[in-house]
């Protein structure tokens, strides 16, 4: 089993952010709680909100189960549960949450607007070689190109769990590996997945409905609390 979410904070009203924030462990909200920005404790409710709501498909709740500790790269994993695989990204408005039973796996989203209006857009182009930005077929100009790359990498790199970010940039990946890493571009997001098939599912949060997921959620840990 391995599927993902996709989920927007634009689309979380007020009461329904209070709602996810109190479903939410003590550590979390310690977390969501230490940003100074709301859009990024919103980002990290919701984030793990879609984690919670992924691993409720697949199973009951488990109080334990969402201890994390992290790896010498910053890679966090269930401590208390080894069947599941989980990586989460955020970038602009939007985060992506995905779990696997099958397999460790890696996850990046980036936002466009982020680097056009800014110097970022052609220091984001010339970190790569031209012969590697060719093998990228996605895309509708160089810094769409020169994204798809950059999260491939990243993706890849949390999904590996060694080395570390500086290393897999300066790899150059073959036309092979780059097939094998997912990506796709929606709604002015790049995203990228390793280690994932490419039929496995990607839910939208929005067209499940945030205060249905709230529900499910709420009567899922219930069950066990």
């Amino acid at each position: 089993m391995t599927r993902g979410i996709i989920a927007d904070i634009t689309e979380l009203s007020e009461e329904n952010y209070e709602k996810i924030y109190q479903l939410l462990d003590q550590n979390r909200k310690n977390i969501v709680d230490s940003y100074i920005l709301e859009r990024d404790r919103r980002l990290s409710a919701m984030s793990e909100f879609c984690l919670y709501y992924l691993i409720s498909l697949e199973c009951g709740y488990d109080n334990d189960l969402f201890v994390k500790v992290y790896r010498s790269n910053g890679k966090p994993y269930f401590f208390n549960n080894s069947k599941f695989f989980f990586n989460v990204s955020h970038s602009g408005t939007k985060c992506i949450v995905y779990i696997s039973q099958e397999s460790e796996i890696g996850v990046d989203i980036e936002c466009l607007s982020r680097y056009k209006d800014s110097n970022l857009k052609e220091d984001i182009i010339n970190l790569f070689e031209k012969e590697e930005l060719s093998l990228i077929e996605l895309g509708d100009n160089p810094l769409e190109r020169a994204l798809v790359l950059w999260t491939k990498k990243e993706a890849l790199f949390k999904s590996l769990g060694t080395g570390t970010l500086k290393q897999i940039l300066k790899q150059k990946l073959t036309r092979e590996h780059l097939t094998e890493i997912e990506s796709f571009i929606c709604d002015e997001y790049v995203v990228s997945i390793a280690n994932v098939s490419l039929c496995a599912p990607i839910l939208d949060a929005k067209n499940i409905g945030i205060k249905k997921m709230i529900e499910h959620v709420k009567t899922w840990k219930s069950k066990n609390d």
